[in-house]
């Protein structure tokens, strides 16, 4: 490409945020990534080229230009700003008092569903086949070797766990609130039945931990944390240790993550 004058790429567009200095040509960088095919960044560098910086200043600019901003942050380093400017900051700890309750149930739709069915709102989507599915890998990450039988099982505690609440396949779950959804103890309670769930009771010798044991405070309850805000924090640097509850919680995190993100994608970052 050498042997063609002006060949240097420029990125520089009409609007965006300015990412900085193109080193070949002295030229601003001007990106605006929502006119990108792509809206992903990766950002790389050594230790102390202020990687972490670059990124608080991007993330702050996005949200002051009205996107809603959702951050994992596993050293804490960004939570400490997001609770400056008014985020919510969700501490995910054995010891905290933030709960995202894994058994709820956004009233939301994958970006294929609400395609297929936006000509007709009045059909209410059986949500709960896919929650059910996202239970059992939240469940395997808490038993690693689930065997089969035992996960027939647990699909039929989580089924009559949501009919204890009122709960089916054909609910509305946009009339729910958040205290409606059944949580972790509620479970535990069903498979307490050792002829009905006969596969399932060293499943819940383990989830007792979650229920009542050390991690009961992370996972069991109500949500109780404003998910509404415009800038989310999850703190995990006190999970650095917790090994056992570490998976489960970052998948906790990120599949909230996902049912905000394709519920409204064009608000966030």
């Amino acid at each position: 490409s050498s042997l063609f004058p002006f060949d240097e790429s420029e990125l520089f567009h009409n609007r965006g945020i300015i990412k900085g200095i193109n080193l070949t040509t002295d030229s601003l960088v001007l990106i605006d990534q929502k006119a990108l095919a792509s809206h992903n960044e990766f950002i790389v560098g050594q230790t102390g080229m202020g990687k972490t910086f670059y990124l608080i200043k991007d993330l702050l600019r996005k949200w002051m230009t009205g996107d809603r901003v959702f951050v994992i942050d596993p050293e804490g380093e960004i939570s400490k700003v997001c609770e400056k400017v008014g985020g919510q900051v969700i501490k995910m700890s054995p010891m905290s008092k933030s709960v995202v309750n894994i058994l709820e149930i956004k009233a939301s739709m994958d970006s294929t569903d609400l395609e297929a069915d936006e000509q007709d709102e009045s059909e209410v989507l059986p949500l709960l086949f896919q929650k059910i599915q996202r239970l059992k890998i939240f469940f395997k990450l808490i038993k690693k070797n689930m065997e089969i039988v035992e996960m027939a099982q647990l699909e039929k505690a989580i089924i009559a766990t949501y009919e204890q609440k009122g709960i089916g396949f054909v609910t509305d779950l946009r009339r729910l609130n958040a205290t409606d959804f059944p949580i972790l103890e509620d479970l535990y309670n069903e498979i307490e039945n050792k002829e009905r769930y006969s596969h399932l009771q060293d499943f819940r010798e383990i989830l007792y931990m979650y229920v009542k044991g050390s991690n009961s405070r992370m996972f069991n309850g109500h949500t109780n944390v404003d998910l509404s805000n415009d800038f989310i924090s999850f703190n995990l640097k006190e999970l650095e240790e917790e090994s056992d509850s570490q998976a489960a919680a970052m998948y906790n995190a990120l599949s909230f993550l996902w049912d905000e993100i394709t519920q409204k994608k064009e608000q966030f970052t």
